[in-house]
């Protein structure tokens, strides 16, 4: 496999002491069956870093043992950190609560359902340390048939429609620095979408190839309703543009009428035709009643993004901690 860092020369890159500490970042949700071997595997992979490490675990409202599995590894390693959530409040926002909680220098994101490997947190670590302040892992590996279909369209038509244009299909796996973090914390947002988040903030960024296993336990959380549900997310957090997609409707539509009204007295004047008033009411009528409708499913999400930004309840909310001191 090609593992090229992939990126423009940056003047702003310069090389990183390799020291102080670093934090995982993992939310787990129903993982009572991998969360043992992630802990091994990680373990061996941070001894050959030979930086300090502490691996923050945030549980994420599971329904099975995961809670009691985490106080387990808590037990008999400290470096074990427990943030745990008093019900869901989504993937993204249980990212931000563990590393709110962090205590590093370097910030490792990644899944606990054993796709991300952490055999590849090194390929990460060697840009990071490089001098780039984000370094992301871009799969290789392709999904299904139906969802890679699926998941490659709805990437398009959100990148055709953003300011801000990323890959959907990145990922969480990445890593990146104290700054980044400390930026990330002082965006208030309820809405998150950290992928976007990180990557509107500019700093200098690579991407690593990288392969994702197949997950072994339990069944995924991202399904194509949940990758339409992240996109339009996307759209309405960074972009303006669907907005204005509602104003091209109207004036298509009233465009469409002129010619329309053009073409009807053109054909009652020169061809003596009678204009058919039923069906062309109906099409007329259905095709604008599609377009307000649209339209005001549009202006809809916006206002709802602006309703939960304006309440000002807490992200999320933490139950009790492990392993944390202060």
């Amino acid at each position: 496999m090609n593992n090229t860092v992939r990126t423009a020369d940056n003047p702003r890159i310069s090389p990183r002491p390799r020291d102080g500490k670093i934090s995982i970042v993992v939310t787990v949700r129903n993982e009572e069956r991998a969360l043992p071997e992630l802990y091994e595997r990680l373990c061996h992979v941070l001894e050959q870093v030979g930086l300090e490490w502490e691996l923050v675990l945030v549980e994420d409202s599971s329904t099975d043992h995961t809670v009691e599995v985490i106080r387990e590894l808590g037990q008999r390693d400290t470096r074990v950190k427990g943030v745990f959530l008093t019900r869901s409040f989504g993937h993204h926002v249980a990212i931000t609560a563990g590393l709110d909680h962090a205590r590093g220098d370097h910030f490792v994101l990644m899944d606990g359902d054993l796709q991300h490997r952490p055999e590849d947190i090194p390929k990460l670590l060697a840009p990071y340390f490089a001098g780039f302040s984000i370094v992301c892992g871009r799969r290789t590996t392709t999904q299904p048939l139906i969802k890679e279909i699926g998941s490659r369209s709805i990437n398009y038509l959100a990148n055709r429609l953003s300011d801000y244009p990323i890959d959907l299909n990145s990922g969480m796996f990445r890593v990146f620095s104290k700054k980044v973090k400390d930026q990330l914390q002082s965006m208030p947002e309820r809405s998150r979408f950290l992928v976007g988040m990180i990557n509107w903030l500019g700093f200098p960024t690579a991407e690593v190839e990288i392969e994702e296993d197949v997950r072994r336990y339990g069944t995924t959380k991202y399904d194509l309703r949940r990758m339409v549900e992240l996109a339009i997310n996307y759209l309405i957090s960074f972009s303006t543009r669907p907005l204005r997609l509602a104003t091209y409707l109207g004036l298509a539509a009233a465009l469409a009428s002129i010619l329309m009204g053009f073409y009807y007295i053109a054909e009652r004047l020169f061809f003596g035709g009678n204009v058919a008033g039923w069906p062309t009411l109906i099409v007329t009528l259905s095709m604008l009643g599609g377009m307000i409708l649209l339209v005001l499913g549009i202006v809809g999400e916006y206002v709802g993004k602006m309703y939960i930004e304006l309440q000002q309840r807490h992200l999320y909310v933490v139950d009790r901690v492990m392993n944390l001191d202060g």
